[in-house]
């Protein structure tokens, strides 16, 4: 049998205590040295796309000057704050270190697994992960997975209860898990889904990893948590690059894409908004939350429209970073 993810909606794919967060606060400007922002792109696909920019000149000179800048903070979490997060699963033996990883280099990881539970902890970052293997998107006879509506109560209500979710996180989607039938003509069957909630900063959501995912399965029992967010504190302010300056580097390929379509040849940029991105790198390698230029474009294979946005860093003379990802 072969697991197949259907989103519900467009996911940037690149791939919890509360945030220290202070909207509003006194004017401060930004004297930290900003590094390359990361940002991912498909290993498989190689896009060759000509922009078109018709952007009303309104929504242009509406946009601010400058921004800011947010630092992920280092939690430095402690064993004993691990055992009292891995005793909200049920969970009592002792953690392991986990710091051989290649993608986790510079971080100090804890791992505890406990029979079919599995908890991995970022001390750094005090990003973690949970799941029990047993009973994570299985394919049972008794399988009964609720309705996306559902979904979303039950992964907020979870949330709130056990005080994981911050009040900049919101609700964003709910993607199902189905199982491939042997008989193609069979429509395939959901057998998990996820509830999926962002940070979202001046009312616009941070992409990139800023997520936390919960996994519903069979009669609706969560049975997976990710805390895939790292936690920020306001860095003061810094000045944006134009719209024209951060359209030239669309144009360059300077940027990541929302859309893995080889097809796409032409596509007109119509909007743009200031937005977020959230890197999965250690705070040592990406100690910031930087602003982004979001472009929203459309463009036409086989007749049909496809929206998609281009991403480029929004900082002026930030520098970029393009990291292949999938196989």
């Amino acid at each position: 049998m072969k697991l197949r993810i259907l989103l519900k909606m467009t996911v940037l794919t690149i791939i919890l205590g509360a945030c220290t967060i202070s909207y509003g606060s006194p004017y401060r400007k930004f004297d930290s040295k900003i590094p390359a922002l990361i940002l991912a792109q498909p290993k498989r696909v190689e896009l060759s796309v000509t922009y078109e920019l018709a952007i009303p000149e309104q929504v242009i000179s509406n946009l601010p000057k400058e921004a800011t800048v947010y630092k992920f903070v280092s939690k430095q979490i402690s064993e004993q704050d691990f055992r009292s997060l891995s005793s909200k699963f049920g969970m009592k033996g002792q953690p392991k270190s986990d710091n051989d990883r290649p993608d986790h280099k510079g971080d100090s990881l804890l791992l505890l697994n406990e029979g079919t539970k599995r908890l991995l902890l970022n001390t750094q970052t005090g990003t973690w992960k949970y799941r029990d293997d047993s009973k994570i998107f299985q394919s049972t006879g008794a399988n009964n997975i609720p309705s996306d509506a559902e979904v979303s109560r039950i992964a907020t209500e979870y949330l709130k209860t056990n005080g994981w979710l911050p009040p900049d996180f919101q609700f964003q989607t709910v993607t199902a898990v189905t199982e491939e039938l042997s008989n193609l003509s069979q429509t395939p069957k959901v057998i998990g889904k996820s509830a999926y909630f962002y940070r979202y900063i001046a009312g616009q959501p941070v992409y990139g990893v800023s997520r936390i995912i919960v996994d519903v399965g069979n009669q609706g029992e969560v049975v997976g948590v990710s805390k895939f967010y790292k936690e920020i504190e306001d860095a003061g302010k810094q000045p944006l690059k134009t719209v024209d300056q951060a359209f030239k580097e669309a144009k360059q390929k300077k940027g990541t894409v929302t859309t893995d379509n080889p097809k796409l040849k032409n596509a007109l940029i119509k909007d743009v908004k200031i937005k977020y991105w959230e890197d999965s790198g250690s705070i040592d390698d990406q100690p910031f939350l930087q602003p982004v230029y979001a472009f929203k474009a459309e463009g036409k294979v086989n007749e049909k429209t496809e929206e998609f946005e281009v991403i480029i860093p929004a900082i002026e003379n930030a520098r970029i970073e393009l990291k292949k990802v999938g196989q």
